[in-house]
């Protein structure tokens, strides 16, 4: 009882902050590619539409009426459009799962960083307050895609056109501006970093609430992905068209050095206020099962990380006595 009444040093509590932003980056990490490659056919469907072609890699999913091209940007349509076997037009669903490792890989990547710099700040600010907690989430986000957005809109590339991610990464290393074209859409993006902010706030908060109403230390699995399903819902409702614009200019949709309401202008006015939102029902059904699936594992994960840590810290200990 009276350790817990000694106060923790500076150096105690900063190595205490280091562990927790470890814990939540690592665990996060891993939950962040165990979703992103099980449910990687409903994000080549979702990242499709909000192209606003079809299938991808010559496989259109239009028709043409009364001389009008007019659109069956359907996620059926498009999810058998990417199945389609080229030569010949057999379906196969094994070309829904073409680049998944890959996603997986940036998905892990971006959560690692996101989460460690989440917790870091989280701990050293003592960040309290839903308005701080936001910025802070918003924060996190846009310094991560400071590092991880050039692969995003490769890889959202190689989803959109059917080929693979190195031949998208070499044409846009070989075009006149690279590193123009490999931040295409980062404008947009920084819109939408309000929804990871909003997402893990209301996670942090009904996980706290629950924790509290229950006296226990973790959540059930249950409770995680319903908890964390939920949150990411919200989240998408509130900030997709950000996302759909992201996906337009780094499909090259939009003219070089157009201002981002002059995109969302045109789509409204040529295409109407509802392209904003195609492919909102395919992201939420994968971001709710992402999200909870991902939440779900990073709240176990996390469990086996901290003790994983503790050990280490006792091993070290004990050799340098």
């Amino acid at each position: 009882m009276l350790k817990k009444n000694i106060p923790m040093s500076p150096s105690q509590q900063q190595r205490d902050g280091n562990d927790d932003a470890l814990v939540g980056a690592l665990s996060g990490a891993f939950g962040g590619f165990v979703s992103a490659t099980t449910l990687f056919p409903f994000d080549m469907v979702k990242t499709r539409m909000q192209g606003g072609g079809g299938g991808g890699g010559g496989n259109d999913s239009s028709t043409r009426e009364n001389g009008n091209e007019k659109s069956n940007n359907s996620a059926w349509n498009v999810a058998r459009a990417a199945m389609r076997d080229e030569d010949t037009g057999a379906l196969r669903p094994a070309r829904l799962m073409a680049g998944a490792h890959i996603r997986g890989i940036q998905s892990a990547f971006e959560k690692f960083l996101y989460f460690y710099i989440y917790e870091a700040l989280k701990k050293r600010m003592r960040v309290k307050g839903v308005a701080a907690t936001l910025l802070l989430g918003y924060v996190s986000d846009v310094l991560t895609n400071v590092v991880t957005f050039p692969a995003d809109t490769v890889i959202n590339g190689s989803i959109k056109e059917g080929v693979s991610w190195d031949v998208v990464l070499k044409r846009l290393l070989a075009s006149s501006s690279p590193l123009k074209q490999l931040y295409s859409g980062y404008s947009a993006k920084l819109l939408g970093g309000v929804k990871p902010a909003i997402q893990f706030l209301l996670f942090d908060k009904a996980r706290s609430w629950r924790l509290s109403a229950t006296k226990a230390r973790q959540l059930t699995l249950a409770e995680a992905f319903v908890i964390g399903a939920s949150c990411r819902a919200v989240a998408d409702c509130i900030a997709y068209p950000s996302r759909v614009l992201k996906v337009r200019r780094q499909g090259g949709c939009s003219a070089t050095g157009r201002k981002i309401n002059t995109d969302l202008v045109s789509i409204v006015k040529n295409e109407g206020v509802s392209a904003l939102y195609a492919g909102l029902s395919v992201e939420v059904a994968r971001g709710t099962l992402s999200a909870g699936m991902m939440l779900t594992v990073k709240e176990k994960i996390a469990v086996l990380v901290k003790l994983a840590v503790f050990r280490m810290r006792v091993g070290t200990s004990a050799a340098l006595k």
